[in-house]
């Protein structure tokens, strides 16, 4: 008897505090796209982003800890839609859902969100220097 009241006490948490209150990792999925500023400027890119179907993150470089980390919102998902915006510190990137019906920035230093913008339409495709509309005709030429 005296043995079972030594033993530790166990705590239980809620299920809303999980990843909060423990000792669980945020993890960032499956990566699908790996960006880092090494292939476009400075020699030491101090932040790597990885991206997954419905997340992306901002880690460390050097000691892969998570700087930021964004999930989509349910229902929304990006393939290949990650991208740096083109900065001179490369200090912000891009993500667009599929379809680019949301196209969002963020910080790589906090993952705070740079701008949002609603296409409002889930049915345009970029490729390469054309927009084509839902059935294939080229709706206008960018430079």
């Amino acid at each position: 008897p005296f043995l079972f009241m030594a033993s530790p006490v166990a705590l239980a948490i809620h299920a809303d505090q999980d990843g909060l209150y423990d000792w669980h990792h945020a993890h960032i999925g499956i990566p699908t796209q790996v960006l880092t500023a090494r292939a476009f400027g400075p020699a030491r890119a101090s932040s790597v982003i990885f991206a997954s179907k419905y997340s992306s993150a901002s880690v460390h470089a050097q000691t892969g800890e998570i700087k930021a980390r964004f999930v989509m919102d349910e229902g929304e998902q990006t393939t290949n839609g990650v991208t740096w915006v083109t900065t001179n510190a490369f200090d912000k990137y891009a993500v667009a859902s599929d379809g680019a019906r949301f196209v969002r920035a963020f910080s790589v230093a906090d993952g705070s969100l740079s701008w949002e913008a609603n296409t409002y339409s889930a049915a345009q495709i970029v490729n390469e220097n054309k927009v084509f509309d839902e059935e294939g005709d080229s709706a206008s030429t960018t430079q």
